[in-house]
Parts: C-alpha cells; sequence; structure tokens
C-alpha cells in the first residue's frame, strides 16, 4: 500500500471522528435500558461513576421498574463491546443527575 493511501486513509478516518462519527449512540443507550424491562427512560448526564476505564460512554438514567418503583443507573459502553447497566437506587427526583 503506498503512502499516499495510508495518507487518504488516516485523513478520511480523522474526518469520520471530528464529525461525530465516533460519539455515544443514545438511543442504543436507552434501548439497552428498555431491554431490562425498564420504561420511562430519561438519560441524563455523564456519568462520573459507575462505569469501567475501558468505557468509552457513561450516562446517567433514571426509569420506571416493573413494579413501579422509579429507579436510576448509570450505562456504560464502547465500541465492538455492547452497553452495560447497572441500577444505583431508587431515584428521588423525575430527572437524571
Amino acid at each position: 500500500m503506498s503512502r499516499a493511501a495510508i495518507a487518504l486513509g488516516l485523513a478520511v478516518f480523522g474526518i469520520v471522528a471530528a464529525s461525530g462519527g465516533c460519539s455515544e449512540d443514545k438511543a442504543g443507550m436507552r434501548a439497552a435500558v428498555q431491554d431490562f424491562g425498564f420504561t420511562e427512560v430519561t438519560l441524563g448526564g455523564f456519568a462520573w461513576l459507575g462505569c469501567s476505564k475501558d468505557d468509552m460512554f457513561s450516562r446517567t438514567w433514571v426509569g420506571l421498574s416493573a413494579s413501579g418503583s422509579r429507579v436510576e443507573g448509570v450505562v456504560c459502553g464502547g465500541w465492538a463491546k455492547g452497553y452495560t447497566v447497572r441500577i444505583t437506587g431508587r431515584a428521588e427526583e423525575e430527572t437524571p443527575r
């Protein structure tokens, strides 16, 4: 492979990454939480705690459990890794922090 082809490939990768091609998938994160039976799921901000150092994305969330309780948690993920959903407790507020 020529140097020009490698340079072009790196330039295309850089443009895709800078344009948001490597951003978190909020719809996928919400769907991961809903797959565990939670409804009325609202994603919040960045989750500072609760995720692995290997996770690229993390968000807090609040949802309604099957028993009707409002619970909060974090959803974490990375490319080619899938999502991890963690429950951190009962929600005292209607919206995530």
